[in-house]
């Protein structure tokens, strides 16, 4: 009696009957086999919803070490495959539309070490779950699988077969994925409602990290918000959003809507704005170079022949505090100003810097005396980033560079601010790119 070990740690018992040389067409032959699939990277932007799999298998060749040549005559394949499930750090779960899979096995060679050939011989062929790493900033069209069998020595048969029967079970594949896999920016936030972009969606967050769609094809540029409060209980505040795509605004109910055609002569609806801003009982939008403003009490209405404030450079920000309008022009060679006073036709333009901010990191505190302590600020205040350091600016034209000797950002134009709260002590936290 002979005892061997074959390719996937199976032991198999038989007699050895040495014979001479022939040729053998079996009728039952079981192979235990492995298909193993290798660790794959996968680079794309896109992430399909349908995983399709080709599975091929070539015709198997049986070698008997004496001199007998085999060849089963028929050759059946199941194939099971599950659906796959894309699970993407950030706990976002994606089923895939298109990812095509081709799997090949190779061709096994089955060597029998003597003459006497098994009754049955299982085959199991097992396939280890693909890890797939994908690299959003390539998109490929087809994600390749090798799966091979490999050779399989048989020491003690006992009949050989006619036919060959190989299951192969493909497991849920892992993909992992490398880089950003949305585009989701813009986070803003008041007292009661949080507001962000994602893909282009307008979307609400609520406590819960749940959300809900508020108005889709807003494109990609920086989103601009401003609170309108219209009722001392806030139950009736409004909330209006503009960017370089579209403008609107979100009622009490938390309805988006648009603005419609005032039908009063020389007046025409709010247009989309790269800045928007609420400041008494008016809409001022930032344009390119220009403040446009509506009437007053009449948000929806702009009088485009009176109702602007021409400037010599592209506006960078327009943020409100109690008693004036903070603006920023240009960039590292702008400038900062205030417009002190509560009516267009009563602003006086007072420049408090020669450079401008980094735009998109202007942060709004509604009560600034609550957080910043022994400096003097009451009320509204803005803090912001600028290549010469954060800077505070408030009421009456204070302005504050906190960092000006002790610390001095890169010079990037666009930005992101978060003013963080912790025990009446502010923590302002900027990012910035080019």
């Amino acid at each position: 009696m002979i005892y061997s070990h074959n390719a996937l740690g199976t032991s198999i018992y038989g007699a050895f009957l040495p014979r001479e040389d022939v040729t053998i067409t079996p009728s039952a032959l079981s192979v235990t086999a492995t298909v193993e699939i290798p660790s794959l990277t996968w680079s794309s932007s896109v992430i399909p919803d349908v995983l399709a799999i080709s599975l091929t298998l070539s015709g198997i060749t049986v070698l008997v070490v004496e001199n007998i040549i085999i060849t089963p005559s028929t050759l059946a394949i199941s194939v099971s495959i599950p659906a796959p499930v894309i699970t993407i750090p950030g706990d976002i779960v994606v089923t895939p539309s298109v990812l095509p899979i081709t799997a090949s096995t190779l061709t096994p060679v089955i060597t029998i070490g003597i003459t006497i050939i098994p009754s049955t011989l299982p085959i199991t062929a097992s396939v280890s779950s693909p890890v797939v790493i994908i690299d959003l900033q390539v998109s490929p069209s087809v994600l390749p699988i090798v799966a091979s069998v490999l050779s399989v020595f048989i020491d003690d048969p006992l009949v050989l077969p006619s036919v060959l029967t190989i299951s192969v079970s493909l497991p849920m594949p892992t993909i992992l994925v490398v880089g950003i896999a949305v585009n989701r920016h813009s986070l803003w936030s008041d007292e009661r409602t949080c507001l962000f972009v994602d893909n282009g969606v307008l979307k609400r967050l609520f406590p819960d990290y749940s959300t809900s769609d508020l108005r889709s094809n807003v494109g990609s540029h920086p989103m601009s918000y401003a609170y309108a409060p219209n009722s001392p209980d806030k139950t009736e505040d409004t909330i209006y959003y503009a960017n370089a795509n579209v403008i609107g605004y979100i009622n009490a109910q938390g309805v988006s809507n648009t603005f419609s055609d005032p039908g009063i002569a020389f007046r025409t609806a709010p247009e989309p704005a790269q800045h928007i801003e609420y400041y008494h009982t008016r809409l001022y939008f930032g344009d390119n170079q220009t403040i446009w403003y509506s009437d007053a009490l009449g948000l929806g209405r702009i009088n485009k022949r009176l109702n602007n404030i021409p400037l010599s450079d592209e506006i960078t920000m327009m943020e409100a505090v109690d008693d004036g309008i903070w603006v920023s022009t240009g960039d590292k060679y702008g400038r900062i100003f205030f417009l002190a006073g509560n009516t267009p036709q009563e602003f006086t333009e007072i420049t408090k810097a020669d450079y401008g901010i980094i735009q998109g990191s202007a942060v709004k505190i509604r009560d600034a005396s609550t957080i910043f302590h022994g400096i003097g600020l009451t009320g509204t205040a803005i803090v912001f980033a600028t290549k010469h350091g954060i800077c505070l600016c408030g009421n009456g034209g204070r302005f504050i560079n906190l960092t000006y000797d002790k610390y001095k950002l890169t010079d990037n134009r666009f930005g992101a601010g978060l003013l963080r709260i912790n025990d009446n002590k502010a923590f302002y936290i900027a990012t910035t790119w080019n």
